[in-house]
């Protein structure tokens, strides 16, 4: 180990005090933030060794202490976000420690840190929902995405999944080196949870919290933590319109400390702010946008270009904006971009996107927020 990285060791002998392999992988959720504030392509997986870090490069190597993963990694650019060790989730001390290994390792950086909130760049990750499957039927692109994204949302078995995929899928996760969110959706298999229904807060309260509990139970079994909440087809769309039924899901993620999913501008937005829950706002590539910003949801996946969907993705990183189906140019506000894993094209939609998001050089910086 490195004398000048002494702080490393406080890290491992953390994690090593918790569960092995729940301490392990929150470690390597924290050094992934890091690299994707830094836009390296390189990934860090907890293993039973210690955790493998994939460079990027073809060359894999497997090391048994924080310090040895700096190493493996390399120069980064960019300093660990301030927001890490802030993050109101479990491990919130392992956040802060490899947040101070990192920056004790790499030394001073002249590049301010990033922030949610300020007006340096945000990194755009993308997003995908997965799991879908159900019983013997096999469903969407999930294997080939998984390289390509830095988050996903498990179906929780209401629109689609059933305890075998969950299962798998946070496994696959896993092994990726993932983040992974609750994906609830309305009580409709048939449907695909894209037919709205009448519901009280209540219920969609209890529907939502039965959901993640389920999911929370995989991820637990996994020494895993719920990374956010991300509702499903028709439930997005009804909590983006109705502050009471969002006010409702709130509640869940309150209960478990993790961020929001939703569509910026709406109902999501606005009690996410009001509740003091974290606010992940989406952008979507292989969706149409109607004239008031809401999404236009399809009850059956169509492919979309890849060439369209870069298209899509460089308005909205360059010029936050968004061309509606009627015509209209309409602004947009993102963190997240939302590629289906259901369509035809998934995977290919999925490469165009990163592309685009490799060679934007965030020289812009974003401008700041104001709060709905």
């Amino acid at each position: 180990m490195c004398g000048a990285c002494g702080q490393a060791r406080s890290v491992d002998q953390w994690s090593n005090e918790l569960d092995t392999r729940r301490g392990r992988w929150e470690v390597a959720r924290v050094v992934n933030d890091i690299l994707a504030a830094d836009r390296q392509p390189a990934r860090v997986t907890a293993s039973p060794a210690g955790w493998l870090v994939r460079s990027g490069t073809g060359r894999d190597t497997v090391t048994d202490t924080l310090t040895q993963v700096w190493h493996a990694l390399g120069p980064l650019r960019r300093p660990a976000p301030d927001d890490l060790a802030a993050a109101p989730r479990p491990g919130g001390a392992v956040a802060a420690a490899v947040r101070a290994s990192y920056r004790h390792h790499h030394g001073p950086h002249t590049v301010p840190a990033v922030s949610r909130e300020g007006t340096q760049a945000v990194p755009v990750t993308i997003n995908s929902d997965m799991g879908e499957s159900f019983g013997i039927h096999s469903f969407g692109n999930d294997d080939g995405l998984l390289p390509l994204v830095d988050t996903i949302n498990v179906a929780c078995g209401f629109h689609a999944g059933d305890p075998t995929s969950i299962r798998e899928t946070v496994l696959k996760a896993a092994s990726a080196g993932v983040r992974v969110g609750a994906h609830p959706g309305l009580p409709d298999l048939v449907g695909f949870g894209r037919r709205e229904m009448r519901l009280e807060p209540q219920e969609v309260r209890d529907l939502v919290r039965y959901q993640v509990g389920a999911l929370v139970a995989f991820l637990d079994a996994e020494g895993l933590v719920l990374d956010h909440i991300k509702p499903h087809g028709s439930l997005y769309g009804m909590l983006a319109r109705d502050m009471a039924l969002t006010d409702a899901v709130c509640d869940v993620a309150v209960q478990y400390a993790v961020p929001l999913y939703g569509l910026a501008g709406t109902a999501h937005q606005r009690v996410a702010f009001t509740r003091d829950v974290d606010f992940v706002a989406e952008f979507y590539v292989d969706l149409g946008y109607a004239a008031d910003g809401q999404l236009l949801i399809t009850r059956r996946p169509h492919p979309t270009s890849p060439d369209v969907a870069a298209a899509r993705a460089r308005l909205a990183l360059m010029h936050s904006a968004v061309i509606a189906e009627t015509g209209e140019q309409l602004s947009v506000e993102f963190d997240s971009i939302c590629v289906h894993s259901d369509t035809p094209t998934a995977v290919q939609v999925a490469e165009a996107v990163r592309a685009v998001l490799v060679a934007d050089t965030t020289s812009q910086p974003r401008p700041e927020r104001n709060h709905p």
